[in-house]
């Protein structure tokens, strides 16, 4: 046989082979392709975060010391992560203010917040305020409050 020859020979008796080889071959470039795809960066993470409404509100108590009375409650953010469950501070903070998601958070957060207490206002002395000096940048070289 010639090389020539035993090519056709060979392609003739293996086609199924090859064309599953093929095929083989395409389905895992595909499955690589999308896997790879859904691989999130960290700005995708929290827009898909923020979508699903998985930062969510935990009230803390403001309490006066000398005489233990209630003065209220501050809105501390929590991140219901889909995998790893209730991550209690937020290291993202940075990363959200960089990308310009931490308006949306916060607005989602006051929205829950607003929805939770609006039944309670009528039963209640304290009103609901937002600090100024909360949404302003921190001072250079200062650690600011997260």
């Amino acid at each position: 046989f010639s090389p020539a020859q035993l090519h056709r020979h060979m392609l003739s008796q293996q086609r199924p082979a090859l064309l599953l080889c093929i095929m083989l071959a395409l389905m895992t470039g595909l499955g690589i392709y999308r896997w790879w795809w859904h691989i999130s960066t960290p700005t995708q993470e929290l827009r898909r975060a923020l979508g699903n409404e998985e930062f969510i509100p935990y009230l803390q108590p403001i309490i006066d010391s000398r005489n233990q009375a209630y003065h209220g409650c501050e809105v501390l953010m929590r991140w219901q992560h889909r995998r790893q469950g209730l991550i209690r501070r937020i290291s993202s903070f940075p990363l959200a203010e960089e990308s310009g998601l931490i308006v949306p958070m916060t607005r989602s957060l006051m929205q829950q917040v607003s929805g939770t207490l609006a039944p309670h206002v009528r039963h209640t002395a304290h009103r609901f305020s937002l600090r100024l000096q909360h949404l302003r940048p921190p001072l250079p070289g200062s650690q600011p409050d997260r």
